[in-house]
């Protein structure tokens, strides 16, 4: 087997083990963190990341893909974002993911998504993960991962 095949192989393996883990809902969850888990940020990323796949995945990923907006789009909050998760306030990089998700699946943006997340655009040009205030620290200032 050549080296090509081999990565072709493997990422076939790949996707097929991150496509099984997507519940039936259409979302991905992932952290064992302080505030619970994270369907949200997770479903976000993991969907924006596999929209990048070109042939012959594509094909494979439109149900999936579709899934996850939808569940997305069940989750959104009127005239704001997405965040970790429910119970934490909504965030710049998991409103970022989830939009461009949604464009990927041929899914509109909510009303107020777009306005959310430019609220969050610092002086400097840079986002903040949060808008800033006394308690959010330097999740409320430009950081270069979540512009």
């Amino acid at each position: 087997m050549t080296l090509g095949a081999e990565i072709a192989a493997a990422l076939s393996r790949g996707l097929r083990f991150v496509l099984a883990a997507q519940d039936a809902q259409g979302a991905w969850t992932d952290w064992a963190l302080p505030p619970g888990p994270s369907p949200d940020w997770t479903t976000a990323n993991v969907g924006l990341r596999l929209s990048s796949l070109g042939p012959p995945h594509r094909a494979a990923l439109v149900e999936p893909l579709g899934r996850a907006a939808r569940w997305l789009l069940s989750r959104h909050s009127a005239d704001s974002g997405w965040g970790y998760n429910l119970t934490v306030e909504p965030d710049a990089d998991s409103t970022a993911q989830a939009l461009l998700l949604l464009a990927a699946a041929g899914q509109s943006a909510p009303p107020g998504a777009c306005a959310f997340l430019a609220r969050h655009q610092q002086p400097d040009g840079g986002f903040a993960t949060f808008l800033p205030d006394a308690l959010t620290g330097s999740w409320g200032v430009s950081h270069s991962e979540i512009t």
